[in-house]
């Protein structure tokens, strides 16, 4: 199947990059999209699922479980590195943050030798307060 870089994708992609470690819901998505972006280059809320459902599949698109909801953020990933590291959830503002490669890979290691339990980083995410957020 052909992979076309249509405008629309384009736009949702630098959205996304833009908002780097905020994770939206379809809804809050096209709404934000909506107060920021030019009429012109907003794709209707068919297209921006179907091209969240491709982008997440292909890696580019993180799906989160939002925290006690059967609903579901996403987040732009950070490349190819993104999928070799753990991340945390802050549960009072929603960021999600990239932990370091050397300290996932060693609480990683930790956790196999110590339990014989491999994690799938991939779909990993430790839930927790940020520390902009800890003493609120």
């Amino acid at each position: 199947m052909a992979c076309y870089k249509t405008a629309q994708k384009k736009n949702l992609i630098d959205f996304l990059s833009k908002h780097s470690e905020e994770a939206f819901s379809v809804e809050e998505l096209c709404e934000k999209m909506q107060r920021e972006c030019p009429a012109s280059q907003l794709p209707g809320k068919s297209t921006v699922y179907r091209l969240i459902q491709k982008m997440t599949l292909d890696g580019t698109v993180k799906r989160l479980p939002e925290e006690n909801s059967r609903r579901f953020v996403y987040q732009i990933a950070a490349g190819e590195s993104c999928a070799s590291h753990l991340h945390m959830k802050c549960i009072k503002c929603g960021r999600l943050l990239h932990m370091d490669d050397d300290q996932s890979l060693r609480l990683l290691k930790e956790v196999f030798d110590q339990n014989r339990f491999r994690v799938d980083e991939r779909q990993t995410v430790l839930v927790g307060r940020c520390g902009d957020c800890k003493n609120v």
